[in-house]
C-alpha cells in the first residue's frame, strides 16, 4: 500500500522563552537585592556626605538652625524619594517586597546598634565612628517606616489586581481557543479564516477524494444495545476514524447515522491533496473496526466507497452552520458505497486512474533529493477490476456503472486486508 502522507509539513515553532519567563522567581530575587543594595549605597553615601548632625556642624549651624529648616532634614526627603524610584520600576511580589522591612529596621537603627555593641565590647582604639548618628531623627525614622510599610501594602494590592487581570486574560483567551477549536471541528481550518471575513463562502472543487464508510451489522447490534451503550460504541469507532483522518490529513465532513464521510481536495478543504491517502485511509478504517469487533466480541465489518472529482463545498445554516458538500460526486459515492463488499474499499475508475497519477509523480521524484516527499509507500496497492454486470446494494437494489463514472475496482494490498482472527474462527469468509 502506500502508505499514509509523512508528516512533514513544517510547523511553527514557538519563540524561546526569555529568562524571566524562565526563572521567574530568581528574576524577582535578583531585582531585589539589586534594589536593596542600592538603597544601603545610597544610604551610606548620605551618611558620607551629610554628617549634620555632628557636634561640630551643630556648633557652627546653630545660629541658622534657629531661622530655617537644617539642611539634612531636606536631603533625607530625597533618599526617601530615591528608595521609591529605586523600587517602584519592578513589580514585585508581595512575599519578596515584605525584604524590604527587615531591611528598613537595619537602615534605620544601623548607628544606634553601632554604639551598643561598642559598649558591650569597648577597645582601646579610638573609635572613628563616636560621632555616627542616623540622618533622621525619630520622627524621620518612623516616617520612613510608614513610608516603606505603604509601598508594601500598595504592592500587595498591585500584586493581587495583576493576578485577576491575568486570570481574566487567560480566561478569555481560552474562550477563544475553545471557540476557535470548536470552529475547526466543524469547518476545515483554512475555510475557518475565510469566515471570518466573509461568512458566504463557497467553493469550488476540481479534484476532490472523498471516503464514505458503513458499518455493517451495527443497526442489528444497536437493536439489542441500550441508547447509552450505542453512543459509546460510535463514539469509540469515529473516534478511531478521527485519529487515522489525522494522521493522513483527511478532513472529516461529516457523519450520517453510522456512515463516515472524509476526504481531500484542493485548499481551502485541505492543505495536501493526496489521494492515495484516502486510499490507504480506508483501508485502515476496515482495519480498525475489525480490531474493535474482536475486542468486544461483535459481528460488524466496515465497507468503503471512494470517489474523485468535481465537487461545491460551502457553509450552510445562518445560526447552526456547517460546512457541507454538494454536486454528483456525493451521490457517485454513496453508490460506492453501498455496493462495496464488506471488509472491503471499493473506489471509480477516476480515483484508480487518480491515485496511479500520483503514485507515478512519486516514483518520479524519489531520485531527486531536492524534492521534499509528502507520502511514504509502506503497501504496494493493486487495483482488482469488478467483473459483475452490475452494481448491487445489500438490500438487492440494482445500480449501473455509469451511475459512477465507470468500471468500480476492489483495493487490493500486499499486506492482509482485514484483521479476521476471529471472523475465520466464526467460519466467515
Amino acid at each position: 500500500s502506500i502508505s499514509g502522507r509523512a508528516l512533514s509539513g513544517s510547523h511553527s515553532q514557538r519563540p524561546e522563552k526569555s529568562l524571566l519567563e524562565r526563572y521567574p522567581t530568581l528574576t524577582q530575587f535578583v531585582l531585589m537585592m539589586k534594589s536593596a543594595v542600592d538603597i544601603v549605597l545610597v544610604y551610606l553615601s548620605y551618611e558620607y556626605l551629610f554628617l549634620s548632625n555632628s557636634k561640630n556642624f551643630e556648633k557652627r549651624m546653630h545660629f541658622a538652625q534657629k531661622f530655617r529648616v537644617p539642611m539634612d532634614q531636606l536631603l533625607t526627603l530625597n533618599f526617601v524619594l530615591f528608595v521609591f524610584l529605586w523600587v517602584r520600576p519592578h513589580p514585585f511580589l508581595f512575599s519578596t517586597q515584605f525584604v524590604l522591612m527587615p531591611l528598613t529596621v537595619a537602615v534605620v537603627s544601623a548607628p544606634d546598634l553601632y554604639h551598643v555593641i561598642r559598649q558591650i565590647s569597648p577597645s582601646r582604639i579610638p573609635d572613628p565612628w563616636a560621632d555616627w548618628d542616623s540622618m533622621y531623627s525619630i520622627r524621620g525614622d518612623l516616617f520612613f517606616t510608614i513610608m516603606v510599610l505603604l509601598h508594601v501594602i500598595v504592592g500587595r494590592n498591585e500584586e493581587q489586581f495583576s493576578r485577576r487581570e491575568y486570570r481574566t486574560m487567560m480566561a478569555v483567551q481560552n474562550t477563544s481557543d475553545r471557540t476557535k477549536g470548536i470552529l475547526d471541528t466543524l469547518m476545515p481550518p483554512l475555510v475557518v479564516k475565510e469566515v471570518l471575513q466573509n461568512p458566504k463562502q463557497s467553493h469550488q472543487y476540481r479534484h476532490a477524494t472523498i471516503t464514505q464508510s458503513d458499518l455493517c451489522g451495527f443497526t442489528k447490534l444497536a437493536s439489542t444495545k441500550s441508547p447509552a451503550e450505542v453512543v459509546h460504541f460510535m463514539s469509540q469507532l469515529f473516534g478511531e476514524f478521527d485519529n487515522l483522518a489525522g494522521e493522513h490529513g483527511i478532513y472529516k465532513v461529516e457523519t450520517i447515522g453510522d456512515a463516515y464521510v472524509a476526504g481531500v481536495a484542493e485548499p481551502p478543504l485541505t492543505a495536501d491533496n493526496s489521494p492515495i491517502d484516502v486510499v490507504f485511509f480506508g483501508l485502515r478504517m476496515v482495519r480498525a473496526v475489525d480490531d474493535w469487533s474482536e475486542s468486544n466480541q461483535f459481528d460488524v465489518t466496515c465497507r468503503v466507497g471512494i470517489h474523485h472529482g468535481e465537487c461545491i463545498g460551502g457553509v450552510v445554516g445562518i445560526k447552526m452552520q456547517r460546512y457541507h458538500l454538494f454536486g454528483d460526486l456525493l451521490v457517485g459515492l454513496e453508490i460506492l458505497e453501498s455496493t462495496a463488499p464488506e471488509g472491503r474499499v471499493q473506489v471509480s475508475e477516476a480515483c484508480m486512474l487518480e491515485v496511479e497519477r500520483q503514485r507515478k509523480g512519486i516514483k518520479e521524484q524519489e531520485g531527486k533529493k531536492e524534492v521534499q516527499q509528502r507520502v511514504v509507500i509502506r503497501e504496494n496497492l493493486k487495483f482488482a477490476r469488478r467483473q459483475d454486470g452490475e452494481l448491487k446494494t445489500s438490500k438487492g437494489e440494482m445500480h449501473s456503472f455509469d451511475a459512477v463514472g465507470g468500471p468500480t475496482y476492489l483495493v487490493e494490498s500486499d499486506k492482509p486486508l482485514r484483521n479476521r482472527s476471529r471472523l475465520r474462527s466464526l467460519g466467515q469468509s
